[in-house]
């Protein structure tokens, strides 16, 4: 199966492309990836890309920004994203897969989440109501690839927990970065 994975305006690796591509590169599916570096920025000039998919078995369109959710157009996408909605979600078994970062080679960074949801309600974000409280994920060796690491993770020290996970980071000595809120 010929398998094309569209990543619209994300500026980091795709964690759900890179999952989607570990899941069909195990069934033995052949996979491409297409970077339409779509600005986030609703102010910047912005193009609509028509997708021709007639050689691909399945394509699919991960969507950051809501902003962004018209500018892809073609037949038979699958769109996820939490910029197209947030109430889908990639199905477990797929979310279970470690990431492909073959598919983005001249990245030198592993990503991911230890934990997920946030305690916040702030009226601008969607965090709470696409994920819900805060939660624990996945453990930071299960994340680590590299030897520099950002982590995504909302609000790491709202987790009950967050003192264990931070010290296991001491005991790894990687270079980490965390891109969300710090409480």
């Amino acid at each position: 199966m010929n398998v094309l994975l569209l990543d619209a305006d994300s500026t980091i690796p795709n964690l759900a492309l890179m999952k989607l591509s570990s899941y069909h590169k195990n069934k033995g599916d052949k996979v491409e990836l297409r970077r339409l570096n779509i600005p986030y920025s609703p102010h910047r000039k912005k193009q609509i890309f028509f997708i021709d998919t007639h050689e691909y078995d399945k394509t699919y369109c991960s969507i950051i920004f809501d902003t962004n959710k018209d500018l892809v157009v073609g037949n038979d996408i699958i769109f996820g994203g939490t910029g197209f909605s947030i109430d889908i979600s990639l199905p477990e078994e797929i979310e279970a897969c470690e990431p492909d970062y073959s598919i983005y080679p001249e990245n030198d960074t592993s990503y991911g989440f230890m934990t997920r949801g946030c305690i916040r309600n702030c009226y601008f974000c969607k965090v709470p109501s696409k994920e819900g409280g805060i939660r624990l994920v996945s453990e930071p060796e299960d994340i680590i690839r590299h030897k520099r690491v950002k982590f995504l993770d909302n609000n790491i020290f709202a987790y009950k927990d967050h003192k264990r996970l931070l010290s296991k980071l001491l005991e790894i000595n990687v270079l980490v970065q965390f891109n969300q809120g710090l409480d």
